[in-house]
């Protein structure tokens, strides 16, 4: 079905910018149910979404949700692949300081 294909890409790909226009205006919470989806109906080969999505979960205060996605995104090769493994352990870090003792 390659229709079904082409539709699958273009909402992806319109879901994928605005998402970036609401991270642009610091509108985290807002972009997190949309990037899920993107991220959900992109290619695994690519980490951008994954990245984009940890950002926003990020600075929202989600740090474990940060964690799942910049694994995701580290076990691509690509030039995230450092950033990536590097927000993981430092969301790692900041979800154990702020977990109830």
């Amino acid at each position: 079905m390659r229709i079904s294909r082409n539709l699958k890409n273009r909402l992806w790909q319109w879901r994928t910018q605005s998402r970036l226009v609401q991270l642009h205006k610091n509108e985290f919470e807002a972009a997190i149910p949309e990037l899920e989806p993107a991220v959900a109906l992109g290619s695994n080969e690519d980490p951008t979404n994954y990245y984009v999505l940890g950002v926003a979960n990020q600075n929202a205060g989600y740090f474990e949700k940060v964690v799942v996605a910049f694994e995701k995104c580290a076990a691509v090769k690509s030039n995230l692949q450092g950033t990536c493994t590097t927000g993981a352990e430092q969301s790692k870090k900041e979800a154990a300081q702020r977990s109830p003792k």
